[in-house]
This record gives C-alpha cells, structure tokens and sequence, in this order.
C-alpha cells in the first residue's frame, strides 16, 4: 500500500467519523428539544431552540477538561508550580467555557398571539407585540437581531438558535409595519385574512 494513500485515507476516515460523530451528536439534542415540544415552526404559535451544536460543544469542552484533570490527577507529585499553575488555567478555560457554552445552548424562544418569550437558564423575558417598535440587527462574529420595546428592553437570538428565520418569521407575522409592510387584520388561524 503506498505510503500517501494509507497518510490520507486514514485522515480521511478519522474526518468522515469525526463529522458524523457531531453531526449525529447535535441531532440528538435537536431531537430531545423537539421531544419537549419546545420546536415548534408556526409563525403564529411557535417556538425554537439554540442549535444542538452548542450543548454538544459545551459537552464535548467539559469532557476534555475532565479527562485532562484525570490524567493530571493519576500522579500529582512529579508536578511543579508551574505545571499545577497550567493545569488549574486550563481547566478554568476549558471547564468554565463549558458552563458557559451549556448556559447559552439552554435559550428558548416562544412567541404566540399575544407577546413574544425568551428562556435563559437563570431568567426569562416577554415582550407584548403591540409593546414593540423597533427591530434591529448587527454583526458581532454572528448574526445578531432584536426586537425592541417601548421601554427600552429587547429579546435578542442569533443566527445559531435553530431555525431562526422562524423567529424573524414570527416578528414579521405579528408586526409586519416593523418591516414596512401592511399591518396585519388578525393574527388566528381562523382568519382567512391572516398575514
């Protein structure tokens, strides 16, 4: 076998599992979201998630750090100061991006007739849809984009919560003069002149 087909075929292999690994990894926590009823792509009565890849990313960071932890921990003495000193950094960087990561893939976003809903782990936000009036966006290594209200307080989502066009979608449907369209008669099902 030549030496550059074994070199980049298992490069190969290793990228082919790797992608399917996460690929399937994320799915898994889209699918348990979806399970919940928290995905829901209505633009009238809806909700959505952040992407299943964040919680994985912040899954995938704690085991690293736990598994760099235990490897350090088998025998701690042949360490000095600075190695202790490293490893306590390490695990600052890779176990508290882990917290954060699994705090910012907990976001929900639910909306119906009536206002406009964020979940964070710790606090939650609603906003009335008549409340608003202004919607904005901008670029921050990500796609941002908010819904203003008359006091000044916002809901915000990224171009990472899973299907956020819905989202936008649903802020359209509920206040499209925000968008320099037509307001809308009725926001029901029911209404054959719903927008």
């Amino acid at each position: 076998m030549p030496d550059w087909l074994f070199r980049y075929g298992v490069a190969g292999i290793v990228g082919v599992v790797a992608t399917l690994g996460f690929t399937l990894g994320s799915q898994a926590f889209n699918w348990g979201a979806a399970k919940k009823g928290w995905i829901r792509l209505d633009p009238i009565e809806g909700g959505t998630v952040m992407s299943g890849e964040a919680k994985l990313c912040a899954v995938l960071s704690g085991s690293f750090a736990g598994a760099i932890l235990a490897l350090a921990s088998t025998n701690p003495a042949n360490y000095r100061f600075a190695a202790v000193t490293s490893l306590c950094l390490f695990e600052l960087v890779f176990g508290g991006g882990a917290a954060a990561t699994w705090i910012v893939g907990a976001h929900r976003w639910e909306w119906t007739s009536a206002s406009f809903t964020w979940r964070g782990v710790f606090r939650a936000r609603t906003l009335d849809w008549v409340d608003l009036v202004g919607v904005g966006k901008f670029w921050l290594g990500d796609s941002f984009s908010y819904v203003k209200a008359k006091t000044g307080r916002r809901i915000w989502w990224s171009s990472n919560a899973l299907y956020s066009w819905i989202i936008t979608d649903a802020v359209r449907t509920a206040r499209p003069d925000l968008f320099g369209l037509p307001p809308a008669e009725a926001r029901t099902r029911e209404s054959p002149t719903a927008v």
